[in-house]
Formats: structure tokens, C-alpha cells, sequence
């Protein structure tokens, strides 16, 4: 039986006009950047930076469900919504279908964007 092979993981994704770099941290990595214990990734607009955090029993797909959920704070990050929360009245009260309105752009051209980042998200080899 051949063994299996993986897609390779994207050490960058672009989102809008932005390219962030993606790092897979160790454990160790992970507590000397100081991120959050209770946080399995992490997005940083200003540094143009998503970390996840790399668990000893982290399957590949959950790692993949981990890279898009960092990617849609991205996503959030530069459609500017987090000043459209700041603003008076914030959101309308239908929140989750505007923000799915309005990631949903974003997201499938970061998708296009990133044909390597859709073929490893979409392996099914675990």
C-alpha cells in the first residue's frame, strides 16, 4: 500500500490587498510569542501575520479547519468591520447574514487567489 501523501501546507495566503504570512508553532513557539493559552491560532492584520498553534495530536484536518477560521478574521480585518462595530448603532440586528454578505468576497478571492491554499484545505487525507 503506498503511503499517504500530503498537499503541502501555504506558508502565505493573500487576502485583499494584504499577504499574510502563515506559521505553524510549536507548543514552545507558541508560549514564547506570548499568545493566548486558551487560543489555537491567532491573525494579525497590522503584521500581516496568522499563527496556529501546533498541538502533538493536531490532525491535518483540523488544521485546515483552523487556517480558514484565521483566515476569515482576516477576511473581517480588511473589509474593516471591526470600525463598522466601533461606529454608533454598530451592526444590524441581522448580523450574521450581513458579515456573511459581506466576508464572502473577500474569502473566495482570497480562494482564487490561493490555489495551493485550496488544495490543501481540501485534502481529504487526514
Amino acid at each position: 500500500m503506498a503511503a499517504k501523501t500530503f498537499v503541502p501546507r501555504p506558508d502565505s495566503v493573500v487576502i485583499g490587498h494584504q499577504t499574510f504570512t502563515v506559521s505553524y508553532m510549536t507548543e514552545d513557539e507558541w508560549s514564547e510569542a506570548r499568545w493566548p493559552e486558551e487560543a489555537a491560532g491567532v491573525t494579525q492584520e497590522h503584521m500581516g501575520f496568522i499563527g496556529l498553534r501546533m498541538e502533538h495530536n493536531l490532525t491535518e484536518n483540523k488544521l485546515r479547519e483552523r487556517l480558514l477560521h484565521e483566515i476569515l478574521h482576516a477576511c473581517w480585518a480588511v473589509t474593516n468591520l471591526t470600525h463598522l462595530m466601533d461606529m454608533d448603532g454598530g451592526l444590524p440586528d441581522d448580523m450574521e447574514e450581513s458579515v456573511q454578505l459581506i466576508q464572502t468576497p473577500p474569502l473566495l478571492q482570497a480562494l482564487r487567489d490561493n490555489p495551493a491554499l485550496v488544495k490543501y484545505l481540501t485534502d481529504t487525507n487526514r
